[in-house]
């Protein structure tokens, strides 16, 4: 209450930002301080909310987990795979504890998405997580459970490069700090279209980011059709962790460089993934993730 009329403390936000929400849907930037405005400001500035821009469409209800329970056996072949939020990371998936036949997944869910390759995300994210948005996309012949939103299709195909297009946007450090200002743990698609994302063809570093997605994603035989529809060789892409990492650092001053964010401000969000359980591996990675920015700004110069 002491900080009412404290003018420092207060963040004041434009009529144009306000209006990005529905008046009927009671939720808003929780922004922590000014600098948090101008960041989210200039992204916003910078390029359309995706609801704007997208016909991205996901759905959660291709399968139940508790009413279609009686249809899920142990996984083996000959079953279609069942997805399930614990089941994947940013640019990864385990393997299935359980499956269905292809005829019960036709009774429930008739449009044939599951044989294609598609962008997902969890829906729930934990306090104890050391990530918010976590994505993936996963292999054709694959059903998904209602803990994970799984992208589905409005006409035709789906576009493969504009799925690595959005997947590198999502797993990115920066997107990820947008999404924990907008949810606390329910990832609903109302608030994935709130955010300023560029759209498939925009990124000025489109080329590059494409290629270090695909190159995360594109590990294993399953993939080995979605790698050649999007151009990319992937004969002897095995990573090793260090790997990886450098890969989504390089990914991460990519995408921080499309927003024309700074060097602080790009150190302030880190600082702000830093909880009691994962700050030495957050400092690690931004470290990363600050070389490569570096380099990369170097060479503008």
């Amino acid at each position: 209450m002491n900080d009412l009329n404290n003018e420092s403390v207060k963040i004041k936000f434009s009529r144009d930002l306000v209006r990005e929400f529905d008046q009927n849907y009671l939720a808003f930037w929780e922004l922590h301080n000014g600098r948090e405005l101008e960041i989210v400001k200039r992204a916003i500035d910078k390029f359309e909310i995706i609801g704007k821009h997208s016909n991205l469409s996901f759905t959660t209800e291709e399968l139940n987990a508790t009413r279609q329970r009686e249809d899920f056996e142990e996984y083996k072949g000959g079953l279609i795979p069942i997805c399930e939020g614990k089941l994947i990371e940013q640019y990864l998936i385990k393997e299935a504890e359980y499956g269905i036949t292809e005829r019960n997944l036709l009774k429930k869910k008739g449009n044939g998405d599951y044989r294609f390759y598609r962008l997902v995300y969890r829906t729930v994210a934990s306090s104890t997580n050391m990530r918010s948005f976590i994505s993936t996309i996963i292999p054709k012949n694959t059903a998904v459970v209602n803990n994970l939103a799984v992208q589905s299709r409005i006409a035709g195909e789906f576009d493969y490069k504009e799925e690595l297009h959005y997947l590198a946007f999502f797993n990115s450090y920066i997107v990820d700090f947008m999404l924990r200002r907008l949810i606390t743990t329910n990832v609903n698609l109302y608030f994935v279209k709130k955010l300023p994302i560029p759209k498939y063809g925009e990124s000025k570093n489109e080329n590059e980011i494409l290629l270090r997605s695909a190159k995360l994603l594109c590990v294993d035989e399953k993939y080995k059709e979605f790698a050649n529809k999007v151009g990319f060789n992937m004969n002897n892409n095995i990573l090793s962790d260090e790997e990886k990492n450098q890969i989504k650092a390089e990914i991460d001053a990519l995408i921080a460089i499309d927003y024309e964010m700074s060097r602080e401000e790009l150190i302030y969000i880190f600082t702000t993934f830093e909880s009691a359980n994962h700050a030495e591996k957050v400092k690690k990675q931004a470290q990363r993730i600050i070389e490569v920015y570096d380099r990369l700004k170097a060479g503008e110069a």
